[in-house]
């Protein structure tokens, strides 16, 4: 039993385990601005998870040629 204890206080002083997004998430927005809103957005919405800043985020932002989606790298 207090083997168990000791498991269930260090799974709550680790914290949340890094979010590990997809290969490839798409942005599609009916004009580039909205596409941009969706992606910050998502990285607002889950900076903690992503563990990465809006810099390294943006970093591994791609536009389309159709200037409507853009595509986040995570890998």
């Amino acid at each position: 039993m207090a083997n168990s204890v000791w498991s269930k206080i260090a799974r709550q002083s680790l914290g949340p385990a890094p979010m590990t997004p997809r290969r490839e998430l798409q942005f599609v927005g009916t004009s580039p601005q909205d596409a941009k809103r969706k992606a910050l957005n998502y990285w607002y919405a889950n900076q903690t998870a992503l563990r990465m800043s809006i810099r390294d985020f943006s970093a591994r932002l791609i536009l389309l040629p159709d200037a409507r989606t853009i595509v986040f790298h995570g890998d």
